[in-house]
């Protein structure tokens, strides 16, 4: 395979600019929040950091689930492969309706 910075670059950047433009909506909800009150911008904190533990969590379970797709796809256990996927994404379902 041919990669070049060009390629990197390409895929990288709809990726960082994610990143940045949710930053700057949080930044944007802070400014705004501290215009209410100080209790108003504790409790937006404090659940911005429990919304991040989990979809952390969340975010971990599916980054292990490609890992494990992945391994069964390059074995060539496809139907093995289909079974892992529905049973992690019923599990993820789960737990993101027990959270939520």
């Amino acid at each position: 395979m041919d990669y070049t910075y060009k390629k990197i670059w390409l895929i990288a950047f709809p990726v960082m600019m994610s990143i940045l433009i949710e930053q700057l909506i949080n930044i944007t909800d802070a400014l705004f929040l501290g215009h209410v009150g100080d209790v108003e911008l504790g409790a937006s904190a404090i659940a911005g950091i429990w919304f991040l533990a989990i979809y952390m969590l969340g975010f971990g379970f599916s980054l292990g689930l490609q890992v494990v797709i992945a391994r069964r796809n390059g074995e060539q256990q496809y139907s093995e492969t289909g079974r892992t996927f529905c049973r992690t994404h019923l599990f993820l379902v789960a737990f993101w309706l027990f959270f939520s």
